[in-house]
C-alpha cells in the first residue's frame, strides 16, 4: 500500500498511529479506538488490487473468521477492514 495513512481516522472509529508492517496482501497499522476507549488495536487493510482477487479476499475473510473465534479469549482483538 503506497498511501501513508498515519493520522487518518477510519470509519470514525480508529485513528491510525503507526505502520506495523506490509506485505503482498495488505498493510497492518497500529491504531487507537476512539470514543473514550483509547484501546490500542491493529488494523489490517487489504491492498486495492487484493480486494478484486477472489482468492485473496477469501483468505482475508478466513483470517477474519479465525480472529473472531478468538475474540472471547482475546478482547484486545478488533475488527478488520477491507479497503475497496
Amino acid at each position: 500500500m503506497s498511501e501513508n495513512l498515519v493520522g487518518v481516522t477510519i470509519d470514525k472509529r480508529y485513528k491510525i498511529v503507526s505502520l506495523l508492517g506490509s506485505g503482498g496482501m495488505g498493510t497492518v497499522y497500529s491504531a487507537v479506538e476512539l470514543g473514550g476507549l483509547d484501546r490500542v488495536v491493529a488494523l489490517k487493510l487489504l491492498n486495492r488490487g487484493a480486494t478484486s482477487d477472489r482468492e485473496s479476499r477469501a483468505r482475508f475473510l478466513r483470517e477474519g473468521r479465525t480472529l473472531s473465534a478468538l475474540l472471547p479469549m482475546m478482547p484486545f482483538l478488533s475488527m478488520l477492514f477491507i479497503l475497496a
